[in-house]
């Protein structure tokens, strides 16, 4: 029933008369035909550099130079077709919008490499199952929610989003930097006020970015620029990610190269909920003292992160989104008047 509501009464967007050639020209399909390969060669070259191959190995420093050249040729082909193309230079240059798409990468590799690992860092230092891993998250999302609604009143009545943001990477990087010094003897008191924290600081900046391209570009940018910053969700998230899984990693196997008779690579492969059944009575101490340590320095990869973030607002504008929606209901009054 309610397929057939939606199907019978939503009207399709109107595709401006385009033909079908001319749509499928409007998606950029050159430029993501470069774009999307330089990404996954970024990714695999952090994700295998200095665990699986070397830094110095011809297959890290192939996907290296290809993921550069793939990238340059990806901004010649957007620089010479603006109006196809997928990040034109009027949005993308705009001080605000840049600042803003830098935020939100920054912002989303800190959270990934929080929300990923910490539930990893329950299991492995708490000795605890995959649930109870995620219900121990729960203060941080709590804190994250609440502080989103408060952030998202006081941006509404102040008119200005940048206040926020600045909270966010300040209270999120001090936040992940506390969580950073947890060992596997810390008890809850520890580790939920560090959540809090950083949840307080994600919840008051990691929707407000979003404002800052339906305040400062024109009505028919605005979808464009809220859709770059999606992609630097996702690109942030799993740029990032395979950075922090290195730095994981080769943390790990440098802590367990001194432990006799133990195959780190192994203890790697095995996984968090699984090393007390694989490593030896005698050895699992050591073992979960360096997975602990392990983790918190891709917690401290994330408050660096945080911290970066601060660089975003410092960027942007202080316009106001009240001034943004006066502007806008006077155009759509004179339109009005003009009908």
């Amino acid at each position: 029933m309610v397929l057939m509501i939606l199907f019978f009464h939503i009207d399709a967007p109107k595709r401006d008369g385009l033909t079908i050639r001319q749509q499928i020209q409007r998606l950029d399909p050159v430029g993501i035909f470069f774009f999307v390969p330089s990404i996954v060669c970024l990714v695999l070259a952090l994700q295998w550099g200095g665990t699986t191959y070397s830094w110095s190995s011809g297959r890290i420093i192939g996907l290296l130079v290809t993921f550069a050249v793939l990238l340059i040729i990806f901004f010649i082909v957007e620089t010479l077709n603006p109006e196809m193309a997928m990040a034109p230079s009027r949005v993308v240059l705009n001080r605000s919008v840049l600042g803003s798409l830098l935020f939100t990468f920054l912002n989303y590799g800190s959270v990934m490499a929080i929300a990923y690992y910490l539930a990893i860092w329950f299991q492995a230092a708490k000795d605890q199952n995959a649930l109870h891993a995620g219900i121990n998250t729960i203060p941080m999302v709590l804190a994250m929610v609440v502080a989103s609604m408060l952030s998202a009143k006081i941006t509404q009545r102040i008119g200005y989003y940048i206040p926020a943001i600045i909270v966010c990477a300040v209270l999120s990087s001090i936040g992940a930097g506390l969580l950073s010094t947890m060992t596997r003897f810390s008890d809850h008191s520890y580790w939920i006020g560090y959540q809090v924290l950083f949840g307080l600081g994600l919840g008051c900046g990691g929707q407000q970015a979003s404002l800052a391209a339906q305040t400062v570009l024109p009505k028919k940018d605005v979808p464009l620029g809220l859709a770059l910053g999606f992609l630097m969700q996702q690109l942030g998230g799993a740029v990032f990610l395979s950075v922090c899984q290195n730095v994981f990693a080769t943390t790990l196997v440098g802590h367990l190269a001194g432990v006799a008779g133990l195959d780190a690579q192994m203890i790697v492969d095995t996984g968090a909920t699984e090393i007390r059944n694989v490593v030896p009575a005698g050895e699992i101490d050591a073992v979960v003292d360096a997975y602990s340590f392990a983790i918190t320095r891709v917690f401290l990869v994330a408050a660096v992160l945080s911290a970066c973030t601060i660089v975003g607002p410092l960027m942007m504008h202080w316009t106001s989104i009240k001034d943004k929606k006066e502007v806008d209901a006077a155009k759509e009054e004179e339109s009005t008047e003009k009908v």
